[in-house]
């Protein structure tokens, strides 16, 4: 996302990895627009930190070296980046995390806790978000509300039909860490075209 517009490769594994895409930049358009009310009240920031603090005790419980890093630091960090990816590795760090975060991704700073919130929100559980990340999911859906951001009718899992082919996503880049899903994807881009529009965010 960079000057009210979304940028996309074509360089795609699949339907699901661009939709992913599409709705994580999108929350970057949302806080570029909206960042003051979602961020000033530091309600969202305290979440992030509080697990970050408990993924420190957990890291350090599984053997890991965390003393060197600063995981108080709500901003991104390349160092703190590299040793999720590379030291940890996201398969290991997404089973420690299970119930913590949407995903494991969302650890690397304050920004991708909430796109991948978001994401959770829209494409995932989000009855889930709530029940791991409550102050986040307010905040969403509060916005959502607002914005007539509302959640399409497909769920986790859920396969669409449509002139009897079976449209199923089943992969996922190794380097996003996101629940995989499955969905019909012409549903997804009609009903956020709109959206888009309102938001002065072209495509």
């Amino acid at each position: 996302y960079k000057d009210s517009a979304i940028y996309i490769t074509n360089e795609q594994d699949n339907t699901e990895d661009l939709v992913d895409d599409i709705v994580h930049e999108v929350s970057h358009g949302l806080e570029e627009q909206y960042g003051s009310e979602l961020y000033t009240d530091g309600k969202i920031e305290q979440e992030f930190l509080g697990k970050r603090d408990r993924l420190k005790s957990l890291l350090k419980h599984h053997g890991y070296d965390v003393e060197k890093y600063n995981f108080y630091d709500s901003s991104y960090s390349e160092e703190l980046d590299m040793f999720f990816y590379e030291t940890v590795g996201y398969p290991v760090l997404n089973a420690i995390t299970e119930g913590l975060y949407a995903s494991a991704y969302a650890a690397t700073s304050l920004r991708e806790y909430f796109a991948n919130g978001f994401e959770e929100y829209i494409l995932g559980d989000s009855k889930y978000l709530k029940s791991i990340s409550p102050k986040l999911y307010q905040k969403i859906n509060m916005f959502s509300q607002a914005l007539q951001i509302f959640k399409p009718l497909w769920h986790r899992r859920l396969v669409y039909r449509r002139n009897k082919i079976l449209c199923q996503t089943n992969e996922i880049k190794p380097n996003k860490h996101r629940r995989k899903r499955a969905f019909y994807a012409p549903i997804f881009f009609n009903y956020f075209k709109s959206f888009l529009i309102n938001l002065n965010i072209s495509l």
